[in-house]
């Protein structure tokens, strides 16, 4: 018997976060990305996607703690341009998340991934994926200016 595809519906509304506002990032299970982007003093504009990650056994604000202490720095020097910083997005999830990560990581190949990059190791078959318009552009740059949490 051959399962149908599941939809699945990504929220990243909750805001963009990043260093200094971590602390205010939910402790739910999801998925989040990690872009490079700018703060204006008001808003900021996500650039160029990193990373894309997954919290099922733990939390997204845990996962996110650890690159900040693990990764910023090697990311920050390879991939920030002057006036760039790291920010997060995050969307809560309970089922599916390590299939909906797979699925993201092989549709995007962000540089910082290193799994799931050449081939889709989720389960099958692979879920379709929408999100809010927010990232309607995720594999180029995301043009919308975002509300820093």
């Amino acid at each position: 018997m051959t399962q149908k595809r599941k939809t699945i519906h990504l929220d990243f509304e909750k805001g963009v976060y990043q260093d200094l506002t971590k602390n205010l990032i939910p402790f739910e299970h999801g998925i989040y990305l990690a872009y490079t982007g700018n703060f204006n003093g008001k808003n900021v504009s996500l650039n160029k996607l990193l990373y894309i990650g997954m919290a099922d056994d733990t939390t997204i604000a845990k996962r996110v703690h650890n690159h900040t202490i693990d990764d910023h720095t090697d990311w920050k020097l390879r991939y920030c341009k002057k006036g760039e910083d790291i920010y997060y997005l995050v969307a809560p999830l309970e089922d599916d998340i390590r299939n909906v990560e797979a699925n993201m990581i092989f549709r995007y190949k962000p540089p910082c991934n290193t799994n799931d990059i050449d081939k889709y190791n989720g389960k099958l078959p692979a879920p379709n994926i929408t999100t809010n318009t927010l990232l309607e552009d995720i594999d180029g740059h995301v043009t919308d200016m975002l509300r820093l949490m």
